[in-house]
């Protein structure tokens, strides 16, 4: 008999910056992940980006589609979380600072 051990884990999201035109958050996982996704406020795009806020990659989400453009496999899970729960606490007009998810 094989016993399966159930780990939960969570995504800390939080903003780093902010200037009413694009807000960039930090995301860290408890198993060891961690990188940044910007968001064109004006667009509704959210994009993977490094810490200065250049985007990494073509992979794009459009709030208003709802859909990855030019998933890259290696992020698109990370950033699927990050993405989903941003926007599922944006409930103002500007971004939420925080966006934690827990998982398990």
């Amino acid at each position: 008999m094989r016993e399966e051990l159930l780990v939960g884990y969570s995504v800390e999201i939080r903003r780093t910056a902010y200037d009413g035109k694009f807000a960039q958050y930090l995301w860290r996982t408890t198993l060891g992940g961690e990188g940044f996704v910007s968001v064109d406020l004006g667009a509704g795009v959210f994009r993977p980006c490094d810490a200065g806020g250049t985007p990494v990659g073509a992979m794009r989400l459009n709030r208003s589609v709802g859909m990855v453009e030019n998933a890259d496999p290696e992020m698109k899970e990370n950033f699927l979380v990050v993405v989903s729960s941003v926007l599922k606490k944006w409930t103002a007009e500007e971004p939420p600072m925080t966006a934690h998810r827990y998982f398990g």
